[in-house]
Order: C-alpha cells, then sequence, then structure tokens
C-alpha cells in the first residue's frame, strides 16, 4: 500500500511539474499584462476621452456615463493590450 501512495505521489508531482507550472506562468504574466495595460495605457485614454467630451453638452455625458462608457472603454483597451502583450511575450516561436 505505501508503494501504490509512493507512486501516486510521484505521478501527481510530474503532472503538477509539467503542466501547473507553465500555467501558472501565464496566470502571472497575464496580470502583469493587464496591471500594465490599465495603469500605463487605458487611463490616460480615458482621461483623453474625459476631456474631449468635457465640451460636449451635459445631455450626451449623461448618457454615455449612464451606459458606463469609460468602463467599456477601459475593458476592450485592456483587453487588446493583453492580446497583443502575450502573443508578444508568451507564444513559443518555431525554431527551424
Amino acid at each position: 500500500m505505501p508503494a501504490l501512495l509512493w507512486a501516486l505521489a510521484r505521478a501527481l508531482v510530474g503532472l503538477l511539474a509539467k503542466y501547473a507550472g507553465p500555467i501558472l506562468v501565464q496566470v502571472i504574466a497575464f496580470f502583469g499584462f493587464q496591471f500594465g495595460a490599465q495603469k500605463f495605457l487605458t487611463q490616460p485614454f480615458v482621461a483623453f476621452i474625459q476631456s474631449a467630451i468635457s465640451g460636449a453638452p451635459a445631455i450626451a455625458v449623461q448618457a454615455l456615463s449612464s451606459v458606463n462608457f469609460d468602463k467599456a472603454v477601459t475593458i476592450i483597451l485592456s483587453a487588446y493590450v493583453v492580446r497583443a502583450g502575450s502573443r508578444v511575450f508568451l507564444h513559443k516561436k518555431a525554431t527551424s
């Protein structure tokens, strides 16, 4: 019985080393890209949009605010930046 448990534990550790490591690296990289995109790209862009529509009529600004336009822009831009960053840094290059 102890030999069976030892073999099971060894197989489990092997599986974790094979699959959990790369998944953990991708999760950490995703959160790093997400933080960078949010901090350095989307916040300045949303601030630019807010300053651009500050001269718009109040009803237009209220309409955009009521549909959470700023949050939608933030989510969409973050998704694009994270996807582009993951393509550049996470995907393995083909070797010939």
